[in-house]
């Protein structure tokens, strides 16, 4: 059951930003408001996600001994399998996430200073 709203507070926006939130509420028949307060709602489950997701990682990297050698992944063994693995959570995930979750994952990776995949570019 959802709460009721009581505190107001200002925002600003770029004109570009608020043109397309008002859009993406309008499309889903919803106020401004209730577009952002849902939106803003929806990054606390996916935050806690991606750190789940980023302590996982870590855990798999922490588990090889620190004198191993970081092996190119092969056609067979174990680093294909982990390939396959990252590939399949991966296409899993984009198949489910909304765009603005794409947006705020690909935020914490270049948060973290890694690259950001955009996928191919058209020519």
């Amino acid at each position: 059951m959802r709460r009721t709203a009581s505190v107001v507070i200002t925002v600003r926006l770029d004109p570009a930003d608020l043109e397309r939130y008002s859009a993406e509420a309008a499309a889903r028949g919803v106020g401004l408001s209730t577009y952002l307060r849902d939106r803003l709602a929806d990054q606390d489950p996916l935050l806690a996600e991606l750190a789940s997701i980023r302590r996982a990682l870590e855990s798999l990297s922490s588990s090889r001994s620190p004198e191993a050698p970081a092996r190119a992944p092969t056609a067979s063994g174990e680093a294909a399998s982990h390939q396959a693995i990252f590939l399949e959570t991966l296409l899993l995930c984009r198949s489910i996430a909304q765009p603005q979750r794409t947006e705020v994952a690909q935020g914490e990776v270049a948060r973290l200073g890694l690259p950001v995949w955009r996928g191919p570019t058209a020519r």
